[in-house]
Protein backbone atom coordinates (compact mmCIF):
# COMPACT_ATOMS: atom_id res chain seq x y z
CA UNK A 1 0.00 0.00 0.00
CA UNK A 2 1.46 3.33 -0.96
CA UNK A 3 1.38 6.53 1.04
CA UNK A 4 -1.02 8.18 -1.38
CA UNK A 5 -3.70 5.57 -0.63
CA UNK A 6 -3.24 5.94 3.16
CA UNK A 7 -3.41 9.74 2.89
CA UNK A 8 -6.53 9.65 0.73
CA UNK A 9 -8.26 7.28 3.17
CA UNK A 10 -7.49 9.62 6.07
CA UNK A 11 -8.70 12.58 4.05
CA UNK A 12 -11.94 10.77 3.14
CA UNK A 13 -12.43 9.82 6.79
CA UNK A 14 -11.96 13.43 7.90
CA UNK A 15 -14.28 14.77 5.19
CA UNK A 16 -16.95 12.14 5.97
CA UNK A 17 -16.77 12.99 9.70
CA UNK A 18 -17.13 16.68 8.85
CA UNK A 19 -20.05 15.82 6.56
CA UNK A 20 -21.74 13.88 9.34
CA UNK A 21 -21.33 16.79 11.73
CA UNK A 22 -22.82 19.23 9.23
CA UNK A 23 -25.65 16.78 8.55
CA UNK A 24 -26.32 16.39 12.29
CA UNK A 25 -26.30 20.12 12.91
CA UNK A 26 -28.50 20.76 9.86
CA UNK A 27 -31.15 18.26 10.96
CA UNK A 28 -30.75 18.84 14.71
CA UNK A 29 -31.08 22.62 14.59
CA UNK A 30 -34.86 22.64 14.02
CA UNK A 31 -35.30 20.36 17.04
CA UNK A 32 -33.18 22.67 19.19
CA UNK A 33 -35.13 25.71 17.99
CA UNK A 34 -38.44 23.92 18.67
CA UNK A 35 -37.38 22.83 22.16
CA UNK A 36 -35.99 26.26 22.93
CA UNK A 37 -39.11 28.08 21.74
CA UNK A 38 -41.75 25.79 23.19
CA UNK A 39 -40.10 24.23 26.25
CA UNK A 40 -37.10 26.17 27.59
CA UNK A 41 -38.45 29.68 26.98
CA UNK A 42 -41.84 29.03 28.67
CA UNK A 43 -40.10 27.21 31.51
CA UNK A 44 -37.72 30.15 32.03
CA UNK A 45 -40.68 32.54 31.94
CA UNK A 46 -42.50 30.49 34.60
CA UNK A 47 -39.41 30.53 36.82
CA UNK A 48 -39.18 34.31 36.43
CA UNK A 49 -42.89 34.64 37.26
CA UNK A 50 -42.33 32.90 40.59
CA UNK A 51 -40.31 35.90 41.72
CA UNK A 52 -43.00 38.43 40.77
CA UNK A 53 -45.91 39.45 42.98
CA UNK A 54 -49.63 39.93 42.40
CA UNK A 55 -51.33 43.14 43.54
CA UNK A 56 -54.93 44.03 42.68
CA UNK A 57 -55.14 41.06 40.31
CA UNK A 58 -52.13 42.32 38.34
CA UNK A 59 -48.73 40.72 38.13
CA UNK A 60 -46.02 43.14 39.24
CA UNK A 61 -42.49 42.47 37.95
CA UNK A 62 -40.60 43.01 41.18
CA UNK A 63 -37.93 40.63 42.43
CA UNK A 64 -39.23 39.11 45.63
CA UNK A 65 -38.90 35.82 47.46
CA UNK A 66 -42.34 36.10 49.13
CA UNK A 67 -43.89 33.42 46.89
CA UNK A 68 -41.11 30.94 47.58
CA UNK A 69 -41.16 31.64 51.32
CA UNK A 70 -44.95 31.22 51.45
CA UNK A 71 -44.86 27.95 49.49
CA UNK A 72 -41.93 26.44 51.39
CA UNK A 73 -43.38 27.30 54.80
CA UNK A 74 -46.94 26.09 54.16
CA UNK A 75 -47.80 22.74 55.73
CA UNK A 76 -50.25 21.52 53.10
CA UNK A 77 -47.68 22.02 50.34
CA UNK A 78 -45.21 19.77 52.14
CA UNK A 79 -47.99 17.32 52.94
CA UNK A 80 -48.97 17.11 49.27
CA UNK A 81 -45.34 16.84 48.22
CA UNK A 82 -44.55 14.01 50.66
CA UNK A 83 -47.79 12.27 49.76
CA UNK A 84 -46.86 12.42 46.06
CA UNK A 85 -43.38 11.08 46.76
CA UNK A 86 -44.75 8.22 48.86
CA UNK A 87 -47.38 7.34 46.26
CA UNK A 88 -44.92 7.41 43.38
CA UNK A 89 -42.41 5.31 45.36
CA UNK A 90 -45.10 2.74 46.21
CA UNK A 91 -46.28 2.60 42.60
CA UNK A 92 -42.73 2.27 41.33
CA UNK A 93 -42.04 -0.62 43.69
CA UNK A 94 -45.30 -2.39 42.86
CA UNK A 95 -44.82 -1.92 39.13
CA UNK A 96 -41.20 -3.05 39.18
CA UNK A 97 -42.00 -6.07 41.33
CA UNK A 98 -44.70 -7.09 38.87
CA UNK A 99 -42.78 -6.16 35.72
CA UNK A 100 -39.63 -8.21 36.23
CA UNK A 101 -41.30 -11.62 36.63
CA UNK A 102 -43.70 -10.85 33.78
CA UNK A 103 -40.85 -9.72 31.51
CA UNK A 104 -38.83 -12.83 32.38
CA UNK A 105 -41.81 -15.04 31.59
CA UNK A 106 -42.48 -13.26 28.28
CA UNK A 107 -38.83 -13.26 27.23
CA UNK A 108 -37.83 -16.81 28.18
CA UNK A 109 -40.92 -18.97 28.67
CA UNK A 110 -43.36 -18.03 25.92
CA UNK A 111 -43.22 -19.19 22.33
CA UNK A 112 -42.34 -16.60 19.71
CA UNK A 113 -45.98 -16.23 18.65
CA UNK A 114 -47.16 -15.75 22.25
CA UNK A 115 -44.26 -13.36 22.88
CA UNK A 116 -45.32 -11.18 19.94
CA UNK A 117 -48.93 -11.23 21.16
CA UNK A 118 -47.88 -10.29 24.74
CA UNK A 119 -45.67 -7.49 23.42
CA UNK A 120 -48.57 -6.18 21.34
CA UNK A 121 -50.77 -6.20 24.43
CA UNK A 122 -48.10 -4.15 26.23
CA UNK A 123 -47.85 -1.64 23.39
CA UNK A 124 -51.58 -1.09 22.79
CA UNK A 125 -52.10 1.16 25.86
CA UNK A 126 -49.56 3.63 24.47
CA UNK A 127 -51.91 4.37 21.57
CA UNK A 128 -54.16 6.24 23.98
CA UNK A 129 -53.24 9.21 26.09
CA UNK A 130 -52.82 9.07 29.85
CA UNK A 131 -55.93 11.17 30.25
CA UNK A 132 -58.08 8.60 28.44
CA UNK A 133 -56.58 5.80 30.54
CA UNK A 134 -57.14 7.72 33.77
CA UNK A 135 -60.80 8.32 32.97
CA UNK A 136 -61.22 4.71 31.92
CA UNK A 137 -59.80 3.44 35.21
CA UNK A 138 -61.83 5.97 37.18
CA UNK A 139 -64.95 4.73 35.39
CA UNK A 140 -64.07 1.12 36.11
CA UNK A 141 -63.09 1.74 39.76
CA UNK A 142 -65.58 4.53 40.56
CA UNK A 143 -68.37 4.36 43.11
CA UNK A 144 -70.84 3.15 40.47
CA UNK A 145 -68.27 1.52 38.19
CA UNK A 146 -67.99 -1.99 36.84
CA UNK A 147 -65.96 -3.32 39.79
CA UNK A 148 -68.44 -2.08 42.41
CA UNK A 149 -71.33 -3.42 40.34
CA UNK A 150 -69.60 -6.80 40.34
CA UNK A 151 -69.11 -6.55 44.12
CA UNK A 152 -72.81 -5.73 44.56
CA UNK A 153 -73.79 -8.65 42.33
CA UNK A 154 -71.80 -11.13 44.47
CA UNK A 155 -73.03 -9.56 47.71
CA UNK A 156 -69.99 -7.56 48.81
CA UNK A 157 -70.28 -3.93 50.00
CA UNK A 158 -69.20 -1.17 47.63
CA UNK A 159 -65.58 -0.04 47.89
CA UNK A 160 -64.15 3.45 47.46
CA UNK A 161 -61.22 2.87 45.13
CA UNK A 162 -60.28 6.30 43.78
CA UNK A 163 -59.75 9.84 45.09
CA UNK A 164 -57.89 8.85 48.23
CA UNK A 165 -54.44 7.84 49.36
CA UNK A 166 -53.45 4.20 49.64
CA UNK A 167 -53.16 3.78 53.38
CA UNK A 168 -56.15 5.91 54.37
CA UNK A 169 -59.02 3.89 55.91
CA UNK A 170 -57.58 0.61 54.58
CA UNK A 171 -59.31 0.99 51.22
CA UNK A 172 -58.17 -0.22 47.80
CA UNK A 173 -57.24 2.87 45.82
CA UNK A 174 -54.68 4.84 43.86
CA UNK A 175 -51.50 2.68 43.96
CA UNK A 176 -53.35 -0.10 42.17
CA UNK A 177 -54.67 2.46 39.71
CA UNK A 178 -51.28 4.10 39.12
CA UNK A 179 -49.49 0.76 38.89
CA UNK A 180 -51.95 -0.36 36.22
CA UNK A 181 -51.17 2.78 34.27
CA UNK A 182 -47.40 2.38 34.46
CA UNK A 183 -47.00 -1.42 34.36
CA UNK A 184 -47.11 -1.74 30.54
CA UNK A 185 -44.35 0.85 30.21
CA UNK A 186 -42.11 -0.90 32.76
CA UNK A 187 -42.71 -4.33 31.29
CA UNK A 188 -42.12 -3.21 27.71
CA UNK A 189 -38.95 -1.40 28.82
CA UNK A 190 -37.65 -4.52 30.56
CA UNK A 191 -38.62 -6.83 27.68
CA UNK A 192 -37.38 -4.51 24.98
Amino acid sequence: MNTLTVASRKQRSISSNWGRKVFSVFWGAPLLVWQGAFFFAPFAFLVVLTFWSVRSFRVQPDATLKNWIRILTTDYVWSAYLRSVALSAACSLITTAAAFPFAYYVAFRLSMRARVFATCLLIVPFFTSYLVRVYTWRTMLGQHGAVNNLFAWIGMPAQTMTDNFFWRHGRICDPHFAACLSAPRAESFICG
